[in-house]
């Protein structure tokens, strides 16, 4: 696409969105633009200027795609194996300007050789048009990642990594006979996961990598990648992962600062550019989603499939850390929102899987008043402290208290592992 179709497009908001949306006016970019403080022709002109530079980085005009490991296009093996890709900030800046005015062109891979149907990839045009204030919140993020590097994209790059389930990790009997000890458990009632750059940090993500984040999603997964802009791009570069992998991600960048969540969330600011590439981790991993009978959850081979999950996402290598003396991963209620799990199994669940691959967890409970759950995680933290515990342990304590209720589940696995001294 040309220099001077490009800025036809972007001359009339209106043009900015697919056909269905020409008969209205796009309101969620009127209100934005007034919220910056030239009108946003700087972030408008910088989105031209990225857009036409596509090609300077992608010369065949094709953009890449990090296949699962189970398709035709992904490299043969006969163990599962890591698959990584490297993008520079620049190239994911001119991706997104492209994603912006809809002209992101089809990833070299077939929806038939990925092995689900590819996501929108131009889906910007329904927060264009969108009145609702959290949407207008999402998109005025991603503008204001485009004002801030109007003059130059940020230094530094994205690397993803499809990350398999460590073969030591993935069976029953693994895990009943893990004798790593239960690492330390902190749990807080304040903060957000995105607020320690130097911790791993979790994406309680979808299957479908943003989920809804284009559109008129504001679950975690989708504040956390408007947040960070130069995520949105992944959505098509690897636009779902299976049951065994989860995606990781090196060099992630905030460019924007949200409040709230859900139809309550809010643009608070604008992020500071770095003066340093960035080192910070984020790990995607999905859940189950829970939406017809919620004891399935408590099935042992769900159980495992979480483990799997939670195990493929936490398997970070020391020398990646930020700081290899803080081994900390920070997480919260992952998958116990619209995907119904309950989080004192999913707690437990990840504090084993953080433990066996030597990882202390940091556990955000997002209660705005101390709560049961609270106030029962931290006792059982306590306990462990005071009496070391296996990995081993607690899954046998899991389950055998699964055999008469889920009810009160932390309460009764603390009383087990005290009977058990």
């Amino acid at each position: 696409m040309c220099r001077s179709s490009l800025t036809t497009r972007l001359g009339s908001f209106a043009l900015l969105c697919p056909p269905v949306c020409l008969s209205s006016r796009p309101r969620g970019l009127e209100w934005c633009v007034t919220q910056l403080e030239d009108g946003g022709t700087r972030a408008l002109r910088a989105i031209v200027r990225y857009a036409t530079e596509f090609g300077s980085h992608f010369p065949d005009g094709h953009m890449p795609i990090l296949c699962a490991r189970n398709t035709s296009t992904a490299p043969a093996a006969t163990t599962p194996h890591r698959l990584e890709l490297e993008l520079t900030n620049c190239q994911l800046t001119c991706m997104l300007a492209l994603m912006f005015i809809a002209g992101l062109p089809e990833p070299d891979a077939t929806e038939a050789a990925i092995g689900c149907k590819m996501p929108p990839l131009n889906g910007l045009s329904f927060l264009l048009a969108s009145p609702c204030a959290s949407d207008r919140a999402k998109l005025l993020m991603i503008l204001t990642f485009f004002d801030n590097h109007h003059a130059a994209p940020p230094i530094g790059q994205h690397r993803v990594c499809r990350q398999p389930t460590p073969s030591h990790l993935l069976t029953e009997h693994d895990w009943a006979h893990q004798t790593a000890e239960l690492g330390q458990l902190e749990v807080t009632d304040t903060g957000l996961i995105e607020e320690d750059p130097t911790a791993i940090q979790v994406d309680f993500a979808n299957c479908s990598f943003g989920g809804g984040v284009l559109w008129d999603g504001n679950a975690q997964e989708e504040c956390r990648l408007a947040s960070a802009a130069l995520l949105l791009p992944f959505i098509a570069i690897c636009p779902f992962q299976e049951p065994d992998e989860a995606l990781q991600f090196y060099g992630v960048l905030t460019t924007a600062h949200g409040i709230g969540f859900g139809n309550n969330l809010r643009f608070k600011s604008r992020a500071l550019a770095p003066a340093t590439p960035s080192r910070t981790i984020l790990v995607a991993m999905d859940a189950l989603e829970i939406m017809t009978n919620r004891l399935d959850q408590y099935a042992t081979t769900h159980q495992l499939r979480e483990l799997r999950k939670a195990s493929a996402a936490f398997d970070v290598a020391a020398d990646r850390l930020v700081d290899p003396q803080r081994r900390i991963i920070a997480t919260g209620n992952w998958g116990c929102g619209i995907f119904g799990g309950d989080r004192q199994l999913k707690a437990l669940l990840q504090w084993m899987a953080a433990s066996a691959l030597n990882y202390d967890l940091r556990y955000h409970t997002f209660d705005q008043t101390e709560s049961a759950f609270g106030r029962d995680l931290r006792a059982l933290a306590r306990h462990v402290t005071l009496q070391p515990t296996t990995v081993a342990q607690l899954w046998q304590a899991l389950q055998t208290s699964l055999e008469t209720s889920s009810r009160n589940l932390l309460a009764r696995i603390l009383k087990h592992l005290q009977r058990s001294e």
